[in-house]
């Protein structure tokens, strides 16, 4: 089965034992994350047509001022209407969201699925996510205070360009895989694997 995403089930085994890998060479458990979009926008479905409707009407106002009102009403309302649901169409309106919008819904959308992970699990001592969220081409690496006092957020970012390389040419199960290794190998020094730690973490990549 192939994904909304384009993953294949052999590219989630694939991540999975990656992930199976890559715990074994560090006590740090790693969470995985892909998600189609940080949010629906459904916002600027409405925000988008009614500021074109009220253009559309105040051009056609100055061009047309004997226009009657009823008739300028109507028109306006009738370009509204069909504007939101041309913006139903999701690539449209993603295309149309700004890039400051998308940056702060995949910056929250990552932040709340790290803390879930305590939520969940509140006796795991580090954890370290990796989230992508895929319309608004957001890479992340997330990690809790211990992992941050030794190791700077600096260390992560050459993880995250390759992996966006890797995404942007479609290369979704090479991207997971290529940054759970990369981040074990940078974890291992610091945080060595502990005997008989159990996985506590499932190694499956989540998809929301």
């Amino acid at each position: 089965m192939v994904s909304e995403a384009g993953l294949s089930d052999a590219g989630r085994a694939r991540i999975a034992a990656a992930v199976a890998a890559a715990e074994n060479m560090t006590g740090v458990e790693l969470r995985l994350v892909l998600a189609h979009s940080s949010s629906n926008y459904g916002a600027f479905a409405l925000i988008y047509p009614a500021l074109l409707a009220l253009i559309a009407g105040g051009i056609t106002s100055a061009v047309e001022p004997d226009l009657p009102a009823w008739i300028l009403f109507m028109g306006e309302a009738a370009l509204f209407l069909v504007a939101v649901g041309l913006m139903q169409w999701k690539p449209l309106r993603f295309a149309l969201v700004p890039p400051s919008a998308k940056r702060k819904a995949a910056w929250r959308h990552g932040r709340l699925h790290y803390a879930s992970i305590g939520l969940k699990q509140p006796h795991i001592k580090s954890a370290l996510l990796i989230f992508c969220s895929q319309v608004e081409r957001s890479v992340e690496i997330l990690a809790d205070d211990a992992i941050a006092e030794k190791l700077p957020r600096a260390v992560w970012q050459p993880v995250v360009e390759t992996f966006k390389t890797d995404m942007a040419q479609g290369r979704i199960a090479d991207a997971f895989v290529m940054a759970a290794s990369a981040c074990a190998a940078i974890l291992a020094p610091v945080f060595p694997p502990v005997p008989g730690h159990p996985n506590e973490i499932s190694d499956d990549l989540v998809e929301l």
